[in-house]
């Protein structure tokens, strides 16, 4: 396998568009790293430089060390797999597996070899005969990964690959993935705009926003130390919950005011705001971190009052959502309760998993010192 290196790399077209402003990230040997963010970000754009399919304005891109700006896609040792199957409908599943390796003229033996252990892995050995008409839109995708294993590349690129398949069969593609890096111990770099798919597949992710890299880090990083507003947004479903308020620093730790309700954090939480503090700030709580005040003993100095406005029944959750005069929040609740629409409760909030950003710059207040 093989490790990638980015170094400042940037695209800009023939109209002056920047696509991609400066990316530097380095993908490890045997690593499964996941681009993610918003459609239009340049996620794309930048796995398609990596594949050698777009032209790389500035910087270096390595591969095991050797820089490949100018090398071929052909000659980089890369699969890659697209959203679209791309599959050809004339074939059968073994010939659509065996044709890149034909193209290269490796012994009929080999290829037979090849395309048998990938159907094998991928479940698709009773389906070798059948043309892609003939398929489901999960077992075509298993095809079209097949046709990547069988080349035993360096590098595994994924753009999307899951985003044609219904929810169900996301979720089982999903683990199928998972299981075949672990199998395979190969170097992947996977391309998505969903959130969860980052999460649960990746070693690694790399946060992009307007073609910009925001944070790269480890799934649980991401989540609980964002390093601005955006990355705290993007990670985590239900989103984020953010209100601007006043703060005031004192040796108890911060008084936070948002006009409807006060929260006091800890000192031990706000150590590094002792210098430099704005006047204005974005608290940051996820709904997971809000509780039904019914349920905790009185905070008084954690405490929300709000109207609720939507109830949005999981079976082993709810998700409620809760209108201050100011703000509007999302609290991820356990079923315990009842709550009628319309009518006033009070929530508690974790205080101790609070963040704070700049309302300004909207960086992490409290990134160096989580």
């Amino acid at each position: 396998m093989a490790s990638v290196q980015l170094k400042n790399i940037r695209k800009v077209y023939d109209n002056g568009h920047e696509a991609v402003k400066g990316a530097s990230f380095e993908v490890a040997d045997r690593e499964f790293v996941v681009l993610v963010g918003p459609s239009g970000c340049g996620k794309s754009t930048l796995l398609r430089m990596i594949a050698g399919l777009e032209s790389i304005s500035s910087g270096d891109l390595l591969i095991d060390g050797i820089r490949v700006n100018d090398l071929p896609a052909k000659d980089r040792d890369i699969a890659m797999v697209f959203q679209n199957y791309a599959l050809y409908p004339h074939m059968t599943v073994y010939e659509n597996m065996a044709f890149s390796l034909k193209l290269r003229n490796f012994p009929k033996e080999e290829i037979d070899k090849r395309v048998r252990e990938a159907a094998e892995m991928l479940g698709l050995l009773d389906y070798l005969d059948r043309k892609p008409k003939a398929m489901s839109g999960g077992q075509r995708q298993r095809v079209a990964v097949g046709r990547a294993i069988v080349r035993r590349p360096k590098v595994f690129l994924f753009d999307e690959p899951l985003s044609n398949l219904d929810a169900k069969l996301r979720v089982q593609m999903r683990v199928e993935l998972i299981k075949l890096h672990h199998r395979l111990q190969s170097t992947m770099i996977y391309v998505t705009h969903d959130q969860v798919e980052a999460m649960t597949m990746a070693d690694k992710i790399v946060v992009v926003n307007k073609g910009e890299i925001q944070q790269v880090a480890a799934p649980i990083e991401l989540y609980r130390n964002p390093i601005n507003k955006f990355v705290a947004g993007f990670i985590g479903s239900p989103a984020m919950n953010f209100c601007e308020c006043s703060i005031k620093l004192d040796s108890s730790g911060a008084l936070l005011d948002e006009g409807t309700f006060k929260i006091k954090l800890p000192p031990e939480r706000v150590r590094s705001l002792k210098t430099n503090c704005p006047e204005k700030v974005l608290f940051g709580i996820r709904p997971e971190c809000i509780y039904d005040a019914r349920a905790t003993t009185p905070q008084p100095e954690a405490t929300i009052e709000g109207t609720v406005e939507v109830v949005e029944t999981m079976g082993n959750e709810i998700f409620v959502q809760i209108a201050t005069a100011r703000n509007e929040l999302t609290a991820r609740l356990s079923p315990d309760f009842e709550y009628q629409i319309g009518q006033r409760y009070r929530f508690v909030v974790d205080v101790n998993k609070a963040h704070l950003f700049d309302a300004v710059t909207e960086k992490s207040l409290l990134y160096d010192a989580l």
